[in-house]
Parts: C-alpha cells; structure tokens; sequence
C-alpha cells in the first residue's frame, strides 16, 4: 500500500450516498486522508465495494470496527485495504490480513495490549479511546515499548487532533467530531468539504 494518511475518517452508519458525498469532497486530499466504513453499519461490505471501486485506485478506503475473522473476512473480499479495529487482533487475523496485503490497525488500551500487537507485527496500533489517557501517553508508551506506530482515536477534533500529532501519535481518528450531522444529512458538498480542509490543515 502507499503510505498510509495521517487522517482516517470514521463513516459509522452512513448511507451509500452520504458516504460517496465524503469521500467525493476529499479527492484532493487522497495522500493526507482515509476513509474507513464501520462494519456495523447497515450493508458495510456493500459500501466499502463501491467506494473501492470508484475510489479506490487513489483513495485510501478500509473497513473499521472489525471484531472477527469472519467481518476480517467479508471486508476484505469487500476490496478494504486496511483493516481496523477497537479491540486487538488474533493472530489468525493478522497473518490472513497480511497474506492479502491488507493493512492492519487493532485497537489496545494499555501497554501490554500494544506490545502484545506489536510482537504480532501489525502495522499500526490503535490507541482506543485516546480522550481518555491524554496526548501524553503517546510519548510516554513509546519509551519502554521502543518507537510504535500509534493512532489516536476516541474524543478526536480539528482543534485537539494537532496536540496527538506531537506527542508521540502518527496517526489520527475523526469520527462523530468530523462532521455537522446537518451537513451530512444534506449531502452539503461544500461544507463538508471546508470541514475536510479544516481538518487537514489541522494537522
């Protein structure tokens, strides 16, 4: 895969339309932005095809809340090039991922949980939820762990998203906080897109 953007998005129970409408009003900004359509959301494969094949040869477009390897599975048969999650992955989970040359990011909490992730050799370790521990931990997990590769996800904004990035996170997570709702709703291209350019310049 190319280099993995700093910024995912998080699509959790979006429309088909709505979740076209997002990633249509990211085009230009395809090396700073990842999209990633939660499986729990209503015909989550279904999505993640078509964005795949509309999008996918520049965009990156993955799946998230992967909690088996039967959802690993049916999203990456789905055309998800990452592999993303809140909790942490099995091993089974890595390798098939791996063999498929699909990007992996599980999710931990605590610093046995992320170097357990890490003996594993996944790509990137999710910290979930980061509003909870802090910039702080970032930097201070990365001593007596030697460098990671972290996300910071959970309680992420345009206005704190900055503080994670220097502090010891590669890589951040933007759900609910990405977005007015109203906009989404209403496919409202435009604001959703100055909401995009706020984010990345964010960063």
């Amino acid at each position: 895969m190319k280099e993995f953007p700093k910024i995912t998005i998080i699509m959790r129970g979006y429309s088909v339309k709505e979740a076209r409408c997002i990633v249509e009003a990211a085009k230009d900004f395809y090396k700073e932005i990842a999209f990633e359509v939660t499986m729990n959301t209503i015909n989550a494969p279904e999505i993640i095809r078509k964005l795949n094949k509309e999008f996918g040869k520049q965009q990156v477009i993955g799946a998230g809340t992967v909690l088996s390897f039967e959802q690993e599975i049916e999203a990456i048969d789905a055309g998800a090039q990452f592999i993303l999650s809140a909790c942490p992955f099995t091993k089974e989970m890595v390798e098939y991922a791996k063999a498929k040359g699909v990007l992996t990011v599980p999710g931990v909490f605590t610093p046995d949980e992320a170097l357990k992730m890490k003996k594993l050799g996944v790509d990137i370790i999710k910290i979930f939820p980061a509003s909870i521990v802090g910039p702080s931990y970032f930097s201070a997990i990365q001593g007596p762990l030697d460098k990671l590769s972290l996300m910071a996800v959970g309680g992420i904004s345009a206005s704190n998203c900055h503080e994670y990035l220097t502090h010891g996170a590669s890589y951040v997570g933007i759900g609910s906080k990405a977005f007015d709702p109203k906009n989404i709703e209403q496919q409202n291209y435009k604001k959703i897109r100055e909401d995009i350019r706020n984010l990345v310049d964010s960063i």
